[in-house]
């Protein structure tokens, strides 16, 4: 947090890898509920983001729900991953394109101005060509219990490896083994 010559608080960041949340505050943002809610729920975000592309990187796939209706012509709302980057899907009825649509909130600040505050992005459908097709979500529908055992899986080998690879001693400490 930054203070200019007037003694009013300028930006507040929050940086990650894949995402920077600025609070402008130069104007007097009202540090009211919305606002504490809101940088709740972008730390939230940022964490789950965080932990996500951790485990599954710059992938793009259905993360959880964007079901198909018994009609096959609308998909329920869930959360989608595009280009590692975690958002919440719209739904709606099914078109060949999805597209990320970013909304911003005006917010009366304490010098009685309107100013653009709460950004929101959100996944939704479109008819326009924006390069992302819904199939190419819909095909990399996550199994996160599958994903979740194969990681285990991996582990379980890697403890397996280490473990025949080294002993402990009786002070508690490893000695490597050499390849035989």
């Amino acid at each position: 947090m930054a203070s200019n010559n007037t003694g009013t608080t300028t930006d507040m960041e929050f940086v990650g890898e894949n995402k920077i949340v600025t609070v402008n505050c130069e104007h007097g943002l009202p540090g009211n509920k919305r606002f504490l809610d809101f940088i709740q729920n972008e730390l939230v975000t940022y964490f789950m983001q965080e932990f996500v592309t951790g485990v599954f990187g710059n992938e793009t796939m259905i993360f959880s729900g964007c079901k198909t209706t018994p009609d096959s012509n609308y998909i329920s709302s869930g959360v989608v991953l595009i280009n590692g980057v975690l958002l919440p899907f719209a739904g709606g009825t099914k078109q060949n394109y999805v597209k990320i649509t970013d909304t911003v909130e005006e917010v009366t600040f304490k010098n009685n101005q309107k100013y653009g505050a709460y950004k929101k992005s959100v996944a939704e459908f479109t008819s326009t060509n924006t390069g992302l097709l819904w199939s190419t979500l819909n095909n990399n529908r996550l199994n996160i219990l599958g994903r979740l055992q194969n990681l285990k899986s991996e582990l379980d080998e890697l403890r397996d490896d280490f473990i025949s690879h080294t002993h402990a001693t009786t002070g508690g400490g490893v000695i490597l083994k050499p390849n035989t």
